[in-house]
């Protein structure tokens, strides 16, 4: 928690860019090969809310006519949604990379490359079965914390915050993660939500904008985490608030 905005894709990759491009033919090709992209990828295009730096959100508020401060407040929002209706986009208030195309901003371009190497990875095949130990021993790790209290920066058993928490249980198993929960969603394979197993993090934007909450899946409709109402609890991933503030699944390889 706490660490700098890096760009995010919901499809589950997070790409840190230092500043905006300007157009080039690949952006062009992009868009020429997002006219036949697959269902799941077309619908991220449209879908994902992407994080920006503040170069970039500066970029993209010239071309919205909005105040170029580099935060995307609500009249960003606004704004953004207004250039999106004139434009016939998906209306998000969110940048996206069907936005980002329309802006003819190279960057739009990486994030499609990024989005379908991931879609290729998952493709591929499962990852390898060696990270169910390392899992399954974090897990079990983190469950012998239930009911220790919410402490901001906590990384011990006297008081967790949710990256301390996952910090903690992985180091018993002998894997060492970031400290904070959108470094850790930078790690291990990108799953989708309805192929999670134990063992695998979880990520949600409940403290503050991309993977600013994490938790360990602990089944396919639960995860444990350190909350700041109810310190360290499962709780329900399915449905309700932490459904709502879903961001993407991560599997980590034991190696």
């Amino acid at each position: 928690m706490g660490a700098p905005r890096r760009s995010l894709i919901t499809f589950g990759l997070i790409v840190g860019l230092s500043a905006i491009g300007v157009p080039t033919a690949s952006v062009t090709a992009a868009a020429a090969s997002a006219a036949t992209a697959p269902g799941d990828v077309s619908r991220e295009l449209r879908r994902q809310q992407l994080f920006l730096t503040v170069a970039q959100t500066k970029s993209v508020q010239r071309r919205i006519d909005v105040r170029a401060d580099g935060d995307w407040g609500s009249k960003t929002v606004d704004a953004m949604r207004r250039y999106q209706r004139r434009h016939r986009l998906a209306v998000t208030g969110s940048a996206n990379v069907e936005s980002l195309r329309r802006m003819r901003l190279a960057v739009a371009d990486r994030f499609e490359a990024q989005l379908w190497a991931a879609r290729s990875a998952a493709r591929r095949g499962p990852t390898p079965t060696s990270a169910s130990k390392l899992a399954s021993t974090a897990l079990r790790t983190a469950r012998t914390a239930l009911g220790t209290p919410y402490r901001d920066g906590g990384r011990t058993t006297s008081g967790f915050d949710c990256s301390g928490l996952v910090h903690w249980a992985f180091a018993h198993a002998g894997r060492t993660l970031p400290r904070t929960s959108q470094a850790m969603y930078k790690r291990g394979w990108a799953v989708t939500k309805a192929t999670v197993r134990p063992g695998d993090l979880v990520f949600f934007d409940s403290a503050g904008r991309g993977a600013s909450h994490v938790g360990i899946v602990v089944s396919r409709t639960t995860a444990i985490s350190a909350t700041t109402s109810s310190g360290v609890a499962i709780h329900d991933i399915a449905t309700g608030y932490w459904a709502d503030h879903y961001v993407g699944a991560r599997r980590l390889a034991a190696d």
